[in-house]
């Protein structure tokens, strides 16, 4: 399927795209999970279709689709279409720039965001005296734009592809062939599902935005506690039969066995310790089954739980918790005056956002009240992303969540308007005691 390209009237380069037609299965695989296989191709297929329909409007001597697969509806006019040929990527980006011939810039479609007048000037500036090839470095170690004043299948044949030292390396090959380089600006590209979202918040009303409009069924939860429900519904099962338990399955296919008979049990000797320092009243954050606010209860605190899940709302009123059934960002009764808050079990990734928890937890404290965070060690690291909960073939909506590390709340605490106070624990299970400024 070949179009006439539109004519210049000036010197220009030419602008390939290359590409793998958008099927299912086939296309944007690591966004599924969380998306089904045929969400992902819709996705690939909304890149796709914006990444041409910009380079549809930039200046160019030639505009070249170099495409594996079979062109779709998704193809304007004013492209020539060229099969990909080679094996690996390196070989077929080698072919690529030896079809096209002459000045050439190349870019994926994995950069929808991109736009006319980046293409413009990295065209502009491939086509200046002295240089001999252009580099657009992608924020995951990739690239996203390549451009070469003439072919050489040394640039690509042997360098490493869709790793993130993919950039790295490829700089060293041009400088190894003595190619004069000007590195372009980086942008992000769309590999996993928090790169898409991203990507779709900067391009409100493109295609790729509203391809990816109630993707995730139960959407990113304002709270990931959301989806305590379907975790606890399965807890008795996960109990009854060892090695059969509950996860945490993130966007990248890790996956975190969860503690969920000790979220079922009583407070342990060293959070015993914990919560006989924290003064009243006390608002369990995330409260779950309800255990460390009955335990405070018995102490004589006056202590509530906040929870967003009916299901653990329900269990822990059935402990004789009360409990405000909403999430933490809603309004909270007795802002400001709280004597302290909890955030155990791995609650500060509430929402994703740990700073953003942080200051809202800091604005219901009193000034000297206690903040407790459950953190975990350097070893383990931390995370954010999405995640879901899992447990064998079953598998709950999609959430916001986060992992804090030891060495990270320090500085999150003393950014929300608190002082860390004091660190303990040992092994997976730190705890950090702030005090509200």
């Amino acid at each position: 399927m070949r179009s006439p390209p539109r004519p210049t009237t000036r010197a220009a380069a030419q602008l390939l795209v290359i590409a793998k037609a958008p099927v299912p299965g086939r296309s944007k695989t690591r966004l599924s999970p969380p998306l089904t296989p045929e969400r992902a191709a819709l996705v690939a297929e909304a890149a796709l279709a914006d990444t041409l329909h910009t380079v549809a409007t930039v200046r160019a001597s030639r505009r070249m689709l170099v495409l594996e697969g079979a062109a779709g509806p998704w193809l304007p006019r004013g492209f020539e279409v060229i099969p990909q040929r080679g094996g690996g990527l390196d070989e077929r980006l080698a072919s690529a720039f030896d079809d096209a011939g002459g000045p050439s810039l190349l870019i994926g479609m994995d950069t929808p965001q991109v736009a006319a007048g980046l293409l413009e000037d990295a065209m502009g500036r491939l086509l200046r005296p002295g240089v001999d090839a252009v580099l657009g470095p992608a924020v995951d170690g990739g690239w996203w734009a390549i451009g070469l004043r003439r072919p050489d299948p040394d640039v690509f044949l042997g360098v490493p592809m869709s790793t993130r030292f993919t950039a790295a390396m490829q700089r060293r090959r041009l400088s190894r062939l003595r190619l004069r380089t000007i590195e372009l600006p980086a942008l992000r590209d769309v590999d996993l599902i928090q790169d898409a979202l991203a990507v779709a918040s900067t391009t409100p009303g493109s295609r790729f935005a509203r391809s990816l409009d109630g993707a995730l069924e139960a959407g990113p939860q304002p709270s990931g506690r959301d989806a305590t429900s379907w975790s606890l519904l399965g807890a008795s099962a996960s109990a009854a039969a060892p090695g059969s338990g509950l996860g945490m399955r993130w966007h990248d296919g890790h996956l975190d066995p969860l503690p969920v008979r000790r979220w079922l049990g009583s407070p342990s000797p060293r959070e015993h310790e914990i919560l006989a320092e924290l003064p009243s009243p006390a608002l369990d954050v995330g409260c779950g089954p309800g255990r460390h606010a009955r335990a405070l209860l018995e102490r004589g605190v006056d202590a509530f739980g906040v929870e967003s899940s009916p299901t653990a709302a329900r269990l822990a009123t059935r402990r004789g918790v009360p409990v405000l059934q909403r999430s933490i960002f809603d309004g909270i009764p007795g802002a400001g005056r709280w004597g302290s808050a909890l955030l155990l079990d791995g609650n500060i990734g509430i929402g994703g956002d740990p700073p953003v928890l942080l200051r809202r937890v800091r604005t219901l404290l009193r000034p000297g009240g206690s903040a407790v965070v459950e953190v975990t060690s350097p070893a383990r690291g931390g995370r954010m992303g999405l995640a879901c909960l899992e447990s064998g073939r079953h598998r709950g909506p999609w959430f916001r969540w986060a992992r804090v590390e030891l060495p990270a709340i320090a500085r999150m605490a003393t950014a929300a308007g608190f002082r860390l106070r004091r660190l303990d624990g040992g092994g997976e299970r730190w705890f950090a005691r702030l005090e509200a400024r």
